[in-house]
């Protein structure tokens, strides 16, 4: 049978998968090469919608606070130090989406903007899931009885169904499409010449 915490990381591998496309594009920003304005779009509607609202909210509202009721502090602890991630990865998220908008104006500063809040989002998340898959969730499941993973899996299906159903199904698709399309290096379709020699992707 499948726990609580076994979704939670199953949605860990496809935030991992969205930070290995965040670093590329990153990369290739600073090689100063154009990144295609919908990949940033949907690389950020992926991390705003995905990694927050679905994933991140479940922590929140059903996980944490039944971790405290069997006695783990959430204003300290582990608990609070995953609080203040969720809070400084949606501060990062904020200078992304700033960052995006100008680079999507022409500002020609914003590259180097979108850069750092993709590497600052990156090292906090990668840091912040292995920490929770590795130390975290363990310890959960040790606290956690059946009943109590079973009523953490009804929750979760629950706010599934408040923040729209096929979520799930809509980001992977999102993710498989970024992956391919990143990786079409030599498409015409993906990659094209810039009257400075840049490439668009």
């Amino acid at each position: 049978m499948k726990r609580a915490t076994d979704f939670l990381m199953e949605e860990h591998n496809a935030i991992e998968r969205m930070m290995k496309i965040l670093s590329l594009i990153a990369d290739r920003m600073e090689k100063r090469n154009r990144v295609a304005e919908d990949i940033l779009e949907q690389s950020l509607d992926f991390i705003m919608n995905f990694a927050d609202k679905c994933h991140h909210i479940k922590e929140e509202k059903s996980l944490f606070p039944l971790m405290e009721r069997r006695g783990i502090p959430s204003e300290s602890g582990p608990i609070g130090q995953m609080l203040v991630d969720h809070t400084l990865g949606r501060r990062h998220t904020v200078e992304l989406a700033s960052g995006i908008d100008r680079y999507k104006k022409g500002d020609p500063a914003a590259a180097e903007k979108v850069v750092k809040s993709i590497r600052d989002y990156v090292n906090l998340l990668r840091d912040h899931i292995y920490r929770e898959n590795n130390i975290l969730y363990p310890m959960f499941d040790r606290l956690l009885n059946l009943e109590d993973q079973n009523d953490l899996i009804e929750e979760f299906e629950r706010i599934e169904a408040e923040t729209g159903q096929g979520m799930h199904e809509k980001y992977l698709s999102i993710l498989e499409y970024l992956e391919k399309r990143l990786n079409a290096e030599g498409s015409p379709e993906f990659v094209h010449k810039e009257n400075e020699g840049d490439h668009v992707y």
